[in-house]
This record gives structure tokens, sequence and C-alpha cells, in this order.
């Protein structure tokens, strides 16, 4: 009789609308590791179905990934749900032990061979004393994306950690819905994992031969009221991709004053950047750099 054994890793990959940049990661993901793993995609709310240039209907493309073997297991929506419930449903679809964690504007550069996972694996668990305070803290994940949020803290940015633990934080109840999306008006499951992971002692060791590159060229975010607005992190050119926009949001960062102008004309100069991110503008950013 055929047996099935889950293999010891899976990738959990969320995506809303971003086709070029999840398919270099997912492509990473194939191309770089040498070990039995599985990949879980979740694309947040529908996507239109394209067209050859003669005119006949294809794959939207979450389904080309499933069909190009790109992913293992593709989760669709049937609306977007946003980053936190996008999150929730990736590590709940995971039976590995471990699950690793990989923003869709991340891409590997190098290879992730046997050995190194269970260089990784080993880590979580080890318990290290601070040399501030002399106590005990527990590694519980591993960061791979070289500390965002510096040294040692959570962050949703790659990341290894037990499958198991993560579900036993959503079981309880500690974990809510919030994040960037549409329900970004609470607490962000990052920061809630943060104020756990501080109270109780617990280390994102950040992972010294980061393998990591980020590739996070813009930003695209649908808001409560359906409008949906993409943004270029380092150039802060903002763009309004699909209206009408009914109420002012916490994102973009807009003033008063241009919410009022948006919701009146419905509009957005193409490019033009929030004025109260203009000091903000950094063009010396290189993307693709690790």
């Amino acid at each position: 009789m055929a047996e099935y054994k889950e293999p010891g890793l899976t990738y959990l990959v969320l995506d809303f609308l971003k086709e070029d940049e999840t398919r270099r990661c997912l492509e990473s993901v194939k191309t770089h590791t040498k070990f039995p793993h599985k990949v879980i995609y979740l694309h947040n709310g529908p996507v239109v179905e394209q067209e050859h240039t003669t005119g006949q209907a294809r794959l939207p493309y979450p389904a080309r990934f499933l069909q190009e073997g790109l992913i293992d297991q593709l989760i669709q929506t049937g609306k977007n749900t946003g980053l936190g419930i996008g999150t929730r449903d990736l590590f709940a679809a995971s039976f590995s032990p471990y699950s690793f964690y990989l923003q869709n504007d991340q891409f590997l550069n190098r290879d992730f061979t046997q050995e190194e996972f269970r260089k990784l694996a080993g880590m979580i668990g080890q318990q290290l004393r601070s040399p501030h305070d002399a106590l005990v803290w527990t590694v519980q994940s591993v960061d791979l994306a070289g500390g965002v949020w510096g040294l040692h803290n959570y962050n949703e940015r790659a990341h290894l950690m037990l499958t198991a633990f993560y579900k036993q934080l959503e079981a309880s109840g500690l974990l809510g819905y919030h994040g960037a999306g549409p329900y970004d008006d609470g607490p962000w499951r990052e920061e809630q994992m943060q104020k756990f992971y501080k109270d109780n002692r617990y280390l994102h060791y950040t992972y010294e031969d980061r393998f990591i590159t980020d590739f996070g060229h813009r930003s695209v975010r649908e808001n409560p009221d359906g409008s949906l607005w993409e943004q270029e992190p380092d150039t802060k050119k903002l763009r309004l991709l699909r209206g009408p926009v009914k109420e002012r949001a916490s994102w973009p960062k807009l003033s008063e004053a241009e919410w009022e102008q948006v919701i009146k004309t419905q509009s957005w100069p193409e490019g033009r950047v929030p004025g109260a991110q203009v000091k903000d503008i950094d063009k010396r950013w290189e993307w693709g750099k690790p």
C-alpha cells in the first residue's frame, strides 16, 4: 500500500496581487531548496482571468503557479481578508513539523540544504543568557531575513518555527485578525508576537548566514472601503489603482486635506508623494541587494 509522509518543512507564502514578485519567490524556493519540502501558497481575493493575445482566456496566475509545479497547495479566498487572517490560514494548513514563513517579496539567494535545515531546527529550544540582565532566553524561532526590527526581535519576514507552537498560540486566542489590508485598525499579529516573546523571554534568533534577499519594491493594499492603492516604499510614490474611495483610512499616510481632495475628486495624481512622506524618500535603495 502507498504510504504518505509529510515533509519535515513546509514553506508558507502569502500574496495579494503581486504576480512578478511571487513568481520570483516561488522559483527561488524550487531552485535552491535541496531536500524534500512542501509549498503552500495563499492568494487573498479573486484574480480576474487574463487573456492571451489571441483573445482566449487563460488561468488566473495563482492557478498557473499550481499548474507549473511551483506550489503544492493553493488556497484561494473569495475576498481579500488581509495579512492577519492570511497568515492564520497558512499556518493552519501546515502539517510539517517546521514551517518556513516566507513573504512573497523575498527570495532565496543561494542553496538551502538538508544539513543547514537540521542546523536551524536544532537552534530552536536552545537557551541563551543575556549579557545585559543575566536572564535566560529561549530560542523559539529563527530569523532568516537579517533582523529587520533589530537583533533577535520577532518579525514576520522570512523565519523558521515549529508549526505546533504557532498553532498553540492561535488556539489560545492570543493572536487577533488584524494586519495590512481591510482589517488594519487594531494590533497586528507581528506586534502581538513581539510582546508575547518579550513577556516570555523568547528569542527570534537572527541567523548569521542569511540567505534571503528582500525584493519588496512596492506595496499593494486594499482598504476597508474596497479602494486599492500601490506605493513604492523607497520613493514613496503613490498610485490609486481602484476606487471608489469612500472614507479615510490609516494607509496611505495622507493628510486630512489630501483625503478630502481624494474623496472629492476620486483621484490621486499619478506617483505623487504624500506631503508627510516627502522627508522619508530614500532614492539610494538598491533593489535585489542581499
